[in-house]
C-alpha cells in the first residue's frame, strides 16, 4: 500500500510539474504576431498566415527536450502536412552557426525562423524572460507547441504527444 501511495504521489508532483511549465492562455485568444527571419535572412511573420491552421513549435538545438520531441514533430509535420496544416519553428538559438547546423543535420521540412536571442537569461542570478516573442507567448518552457487557428489560439502543450490529441480533436 505504501508503494501505491508514493507512486500515486510521484505522479500528482509530476502532474504539477507538467502544468507548471505550460502557457496561460486562454484558448480562442487571439495569437501574438511575431516577425523572425528564416536561415536566408527573410522575413515571416505568423500574421502572413491568419487564413490558416498553424502548428507554432518553440524550441532551440540546444535544448535536450526540444531534441528529444523531434522524432516525433517531424511525424507529426509528415502527417499533417498535406491535411492542411502548416508547421513554424521558432528557435530561441542565440548562436546562429548552431541553429544552421542544427538544422542541417535534421532536415525539417517546414519553415524555421529564429530573431537570434535567447527565451531567457540571468539577471542578477535570476532566470528571466527576455525574448519578446516568449513574452508574448507565455513560455515557461520550450519545447511548447501551439495551434493557431485562423489568427486564434487552438491548443497547446510541451510535449508532442499530448498536443496531437489536441490537433486530432480539432481536425476531426
Amino acid at each position: 500500500m505504501k508503494h501505491i501511495l508514493s507512486l500515486v504521489a510521484a505522479f500528482l508532483m509530476a502532474l504539477g510539474a507538467s502544468a507548471q511549465h505550460e502557457p496561460t492562455f486562454e484558448l480562442g485568444t487571439p495569437a501574438p504576431d511575431f516577425t523572425a527571419c528564416d536561415t536566408l535572412g527573410v522575413s515571416h511573420s505568423l500574421s502572413d498566415f491568419s487564413d490558416r491552421l498553424v502548428v507554432v513549435d518553440f524550441w532551440a538545438s540546444w535544448c535536450g527536450d526540444c531534441r528529444r520531441e523531434m522524432p516525433a514533430l517531424k511525424q507529426l509535420y509528415a502527417d499533417y502536412k498535406d491535411r492542411g496544416v502548416d508547421f513554424i519553428s521558432v528557435s530561441f538559438d542565440e548562436n546562429e552557426a548552431s541553429w544552421k547546423s542544427c538544422l542541417r543535420k535534421q532536415q525539417f521540412g517546414w519553415l524555421q525562423v529564429s530573431n537570434l536571442q535567447p527565451w531567457h537569461s540571468k539577471v542578477n542570478g535570476v532566470s528571466t524572460t527576455t525574448n519578446p516573442i516568449a513574452l508574448a507567448y507565455d513560455l515557461k518552457w520550450i519545447p511548447t507547441l501551439y495551434l493557431i487557428d485562423h489568427g486564434k489560439i487552438a491548443a497547446y502543450d510541451v510535449t508532442v504527444e499530448e498536443f496531437e490529441a489536441k490537433l486530432k480533436e480539432i481536425i476531426k
